[in-house]
Order: structure tokens, then C-alpha cells, then sequence
């Protein structure tokens, strides 16, 4: 039975396909380095770090999981129902409170992630190599793994971005219908796990709607588009009702009421709100002015009209300030963008008595050094691939397209992170820095490797005229 089933025509076309791969470009070889690097740092952190992480947080995600479970309530005034979602299925299948399953769960997609990004990189490049050397500081990134395997969203969030960056790529190379809706499905999954990504279906489909029109495709893929961001927003739209009609929040997630008030307070702009916020004023001007820049203490104040809504004033207060001083808000964004580029203090530091300390630790200084070193180069870089991706007399190419999209991506993921974010910066920084690092690393690589062919050619031009000359 089995030398008939290896004679079976699809079954021998797949070895065909490996040997021809092998005598050719490697992509199974460099995949199986790159998975077996991935899993051996993985698997060494997870025992360097015997226990998940646990966060204020993760009492919110496992709640609404057992409501999932019990009741199946998804709908929740707190947090969106896709890292939830997940932990009651891990819970279903491994029992209700298993931790270790969902953290080790969040480090097998933190691998399939890595080889995602490999293959999207593979696609661009058709250089096994150079795609593997390229994705090699997320495959070894112990930063990265300290927000993983905590039970935290970051994990499943940075799989789901890796999944988007390979439906972008996959959607470049074989511009159709089913690819947009590939890319459809995974913003969905990607914006009802974290809610900062839900601006981001607009101007995504939006170049890819540009990029379609310069191959004289847009017309065909121009209502595939329309009907995607439809169903999203649509999907978004009826989540809020049912957020209004099971708990009274018109909203997604009111934490954005939070994290509106931890701008204003971080940037100490709580005295600058209209008259009819007097009292509100009052009462953030009295934290700041002892040195609490914490928005959660404020909201624990007895002040009845805070409370109301879940927390609307807060909200409402900090809106009316950042739209009637908008200069000033973004200039003090601009500040913050260094530190939310740079920071890089992880989650579960690496327990220096533990099990692989010194192999870790080695790595950790690398990806700090690398990090710190060249992330702060992103804002130059990203803008130069979206320049070049969307400069009108460019010739088609996967590559400069794709590399704009990923910077498209991480640009977005920073701004939200410069512009919502008060605390934390490393953290919610963790699900698109894989993106960030392809962006500079992938530069970094790619003009080395042209430089290098560029020298190697002039090398032999002058060898071939010192040839000529011999000869002669």
C-alpha cells in the first residue's frame, strides 16, 4: 500500500517539486534551518521561564474566556472576543484553567508565525537564503518571546499580523478576488483580537486598489474590495450593536476612554479643556500634580459623572483637549516616537540561574544591540518603501510592493502606538516589530547584497580587461 500510494501522480509531483528545489533555490532546507532555530530558542525560553507570565490583563481575557465558555457571551465592554475566543477553545480541548497549554499554544504560532514571514520573504526574493538571513533576529528573538509567552494578546496578535503580511504578499503575487478576501479574513481575525487595527482595512485596500490599477487589474478587483470592507465594517458595526444591546457600551472597548486620558495626562495637557470639563479638570490636575500620571487612579475617584458609561467623561474630556490643541499634541507625540522605537524591556526577563541562561542570555544582547541599534531607523526606511512602492513610474516588482505594505503595516502599528499608547511602549510595540525588523534588517541586507554584487562585477571587469591585455 505504500509503494502504491508513493506512485500516486500528486504524490509524485511533490517529490519532483523537492528534488528540484534542492538542486535549485533550497526553500525546504533553509525553512527546516529556520524551524529548527525558531523552536530550539523557543523551547529554551520556555524552560528557562517554567511558568506563563500572568498580568492585570489576563484576569479580563480569562473572564471573558470562561463567559465564552459558559454562557457564550463573545460580546464584552472590556475586550474584543478573539484572544478570549482562543483560550476557551485551548480550554475545551485541554482542560477549563490550563495556562501552560495556552502559552505553549501562543509558542507554536509564535514559530508558524516566523515561517510565515520566511515564506512571504521567500515569495519576494526567490532567495532562500537571503529570506532565512533576513527573518533570522525574529527567529532568535527572545524579546519577542518574553510577550508571547506570558497570557497576553501580543502572542496571537503577532501570528495574525504574520498571517496579514503573507496574505499581502500571496494577494502581489497572484492578484484575484480569493487572495483580497484572504487578506479580508485576516484583518478581521487581526482587528477582533487587538482594537487599535481597525482603522487599517481603509488605506491597506486602498493600496492594493492603486497597486491593482497600474497592472490593469483594478477594475476587476475594485468590487471584491468594496464588498470586503464592507463585511468588516459591517462585522464591526454589528458587534458595537450587540455591545450596546448586552452591555449598555456604545463602543468596541472602552478601554480607548482610558488610554485618551493617559495622553492628556502624559503630556500634561489636563488644564487646557473647555470651561464645562471645570470639574473634570480639577480632578486631573490633582493626580498630575502630585506626580500620578496613572489614569486608572483617577477613574477609581468618587466622582459619580466619571463612572457613568464606562468612563464617556474620560473619554469626551480628553477629546475635546487633543482637538482643540492639535499642534501641540502631535509635537509631543514626536518626542515619545524615539522611546516607543527603543525601548526593549521584556515582560519575562531571562531568569539568569535557569536552565540555558548563558546561551540565551548571549542572545538577548545581540537582539537588544540590534534592536536599539537600528529600529530607530524605521521612520527613514519605511517611508522610502511606501515612496518608492507608490511612485508611478516604477516597474512592477513584488518586492519593493511588499516591502512598502510591510511598512505600511509597522508605521501604522507605530503611530497607534505613538499617538493611543501612555505606558508600555515595548509591549504594544511586540505584535508588528517582526515588521519593523524586516523593513531594516531586509534594507540592511538587501543594499549589503547589492553592494556586494556591484563589487564582485567590477572585480571581474577588471580582471577580464587585465585578461585582454595579457594576451595581447
Amino acid at each position: 500500500m505504500g509503494a502504491g500510494l508513493l506512485r500516486h501522480p500528486r504524490i509524485q509531483q511533490v517529490m519532483a517539486w523537492m528534488a528540484r528545489d534542492w538542486r535549485g533555490p533550497r526553500y525546504l532546507a533553509w525553512g527546516a534551518a529556520v524551524l529548527a532555530l525558531t523552536s530550539l530558542v523557543t523551547v529554551c525560553y520556555y524552560v528557562n521561564a517554567p511558568h506563563p507570565g500572568i498580568d492585570p490583563d489576563s484576569a479580563a481575557y480569562l473572564r471573558q474566556a470562561n463567559a465564552i465558555l459558559d454562557a457564550g457571551h463573545f460580546v464584552d465592554a472590556t475586550r474584543l472576543p478573539g484572544y478570549p475566543t482562543f483560550i476557551a477553545l485551548l480550554f475545551l480541548a485541554t482542560g477549563r484553567g490550563n495556562l501552560d497549554a495556552v502559552s505553549i499554544a501562543q509558542g507554536v504560532l509564535y514559530v508558524l508565525a516566523t515561517l510565515e514571514l520566511y515564506a512571504a520573504l521567500c515569495l519576494m526574493l526567490r532567495r532562500a537564503w537571503v529570506a532565512a538571513l533576513i527573518v533570522a533576529p525574529i527567529a532568535i528573538n527572545t524579546h519577542l518571546l518574553s510577550y508571547v509567552r506570558p497570557i497576553l494578546s501580543e502572542g496571537l496578535a503577532l501570528f495574525l499580523l504574520a498571517t496579514l503580511a503573507l496574505a499581502l504578499v500571496l494577494a502581489l503575487r497572484w492578484p484575484r478576488p480569493l487572495a483580497l478576501w484572504g487578506v479580508a479574513v485576516a484583518l478581521l481575525a487581526l482587528f477582533l483580537t487587538r482594537p487599535e487595527w481597525i482603522y487599517l482595512p481603509i488605506p491597506l485596500f486602498a493600496c492594493l486598489l492603486t497597486l491593482a490599477w497600474r497592472r490593469g487589474l483594478a477594475r476587476r478587483l475594485l468590487p471584491t474590495a468594496i464588498l470586503a470592507l464592507a463585511v468588516l465594517y459591517g462585522t464591526l458595526g454589528g458587534y458595537v450593536v450587540l455591545n450596546r444591546a448586552q452591555n449598555d457600551c456604545t463602543c468596541v472597548t472602552y478601554i480607548s476612554n482610558v488610554n485618551l486620558l493617559g495622553k492628556v495626562m502624559q503630556y500634561r495637557m489636563e488644564r487646557e479643556a473647555p470651561p464645562q470639563y471645570a470639574a473634570m479638570t480639577q480632578l486631573v490636575s490633582a493626580h498630575v500634580a502630585r506626580g500620578d500620571a496613572d489614569p486608572w487612579n483617577v477613574l477609581r475617584e468618587n466622582y459619580p459623572p466619571l463612572h457613568r458609561d464606562y468612563f464617556a467623561l474620560a473619554g469626551e474630556y480628553s477629546t475635546a483637549i487633543i482637538r482643540a490643541h492639535p499642534v501641540e499634541f502631535v509635537a509631543k507625540s514626536g518626542s515619545v516616537a524615539p522611546e516607543a522605537l527603543t525601548t526593549v524591556n521584556p515582560f519575562l526577563p531571562i531568569d539568569h540561574q535557569g536552565p540555558f541562561a548563558s546561551f540565551l542570555l548571549a542572545i538577548n544582547v545581540a537582539i537588544t544591540t540590534l534592536m536599539r541599534e537600528m529600529l530607530p531607523f524605521f521612520p527613514l526606511l519605511g517611508a522610502g518603501w511606501l515612496l518608492w512602492m507608490l511612485w508611478w513610474r516604477r516597474k512592477p516588482s513584488v518586492l519593493a510592493e511588499a516591502m512598502g505594505l510591510f511598512a505600511l503595516l509597522g508605521g501604522y502599528g507605530l503611530a497607534l502606538t505613538i499617538f493611543g499608547g501612555y505606558v508600555y511602549y515595548a509591549r504594544l510595540r511586540a505584535p508588528y516589530t517582526p515588521l519593523l525588523l524586516i523593513v531594516v534588517w531586509g534594507s540592511a541586507m538587501l543594499a549589503v547584497l547589492w553592494l556586494g554584487g556591484r563589487a564582485l562585477a567590477w572585480w571581474r571587469r577588471r580582471n577580464a580587461r587585465a585578461y585582454v591585455r595579457l594576451v595581447r
